[in-house]
């Protein structure tokens, strides 16, 4: 078996099969298997998804584990050289399984390929970061990020144009392929995270080994964004926990406070512009943030 393709659903079984089914359309060129773990949804998800694909992998987690947990536990059951986590809200524009498999296999120590992701438009989304550092933090806070975009110190990606091949910190986890003894040499994600900021920790620990994480300006992957998550569109206190518990992880508690009180700092200058501006809904969505991060400053994490 060439490609495992894991899945995660949670209560969103229209989604899940609207994915599988373009897979299927459009992959013929190599043999792939695809799994899908439901993250305990209990909503019939797993009569849809039995009834439509009877052969396919379907694994049934006794609990929500989130999105590092359940992938975890799709690997498991997976049989592939490679693995391609895939979002449930994510579809297929056009085979490239083979292309990209081939180009993971030329590359140079490669850690993770992402393809080109786009927008439900077909416009772009922006899928390729810098990782997470307290100069980032630093450069985000006072605006430098906005001021030099195209800056080697203080850019980051926000002006590629994703028409190139890239060497980058870390891509999108909506799409990307990784070898599987890779993925398991380095201990799969780390089921800390329930959700975000996963994908930054494997590809940051594949990074620090010496792989390359690697942008694929193809593939054209749909990726409606969000819709997987009970989240959408509000603020969301699990993306933000996700980002603390990085800091914490790779820089210790000093790194993290650190951290905190630039964003803290930031989101402050930020709602004092927002005051004259009259933007009043983004001051109550930043004083969420803020609360977020003030809280955590005060708590023992040792």
């Amino acid at each position: 078996m060439k490609i495992s393709v894991i899945i995660i659903n949670y209560k969103t079984p229209e989604l899940t099969i609207e994915c599988i089914r373009s897979i299927n359309k459009f992959e013929k060129a190599v043999e792939y298997e695809i799994i899908v773990v439901d993250n305990c949804s209990k909503d019939g998800s797993l009569d849809l998804l039995n009834k439509e694909f009877p052969n396919i992998k379907i694994v049934e987690s006794p609990k929500n584990l989130g999105f590092a947990g359940g992938n975890n536990l799709g690997v498991k059951h997976s049989a592939g050289e490679y693995l391609l986590f895939l979002n449930s809200d994510t579809y297929l524009t056009k085979p490239f399984f083979k292309d990209i498999l081939g180009f993971y296999q030329q590359s140079q120590r490669p850690g993770v390929i992402g393809p080109r992701i786009l927008n439900q438009d077909k416009t772009i989304q922006p899928s390729i970061f810098k990782f997470p550092t307290i100069f980032r933090a630093f450069c985000e806070s006072f605006f430098l990020c906005s001021i030099f975009p195209r800056s080697s110190v203080f850019g980051d990606f926000r002006k590629f144009k994703y028409k190139s091949i890239k060497k980058v910190d870390f891509v999108s986890g909506a799409c990307f392929l990784i070898a599987r003894d890779l993925f398991n040499e380095s201990n799969g994600f780390d089921d800390q995270y329930f959700m975000y900021a996963e994908e930054t920790d494997l590809m940051f620990r594949l990074h620090n080994k010496g792989h390359i994480n690697y942008f694929w300006p193809y593939g054209d992957i749909i990726h409606l964004g969000g819709a997987s998550s009970e989240t959408q569109g509000k603020f969301n206190p699990v993306f933000f926990e996700s980002k603390i518990k990085y800091y914490n992880k790779h820089y210790g508690i000093n790194g993290l406070r650190l951290f905190l009180i630039l964003k803290i700092i930031g989101y402050f200058i930020r709602n004092l512009i927002n005051a004259l501006l009259f933007k009043f809904n983004k001051i109550s969505f930043n004083n969420k943030i803020t609360a977020t991060y003030i809280k955590s400053l005060f708590y023992d994490r040792k």
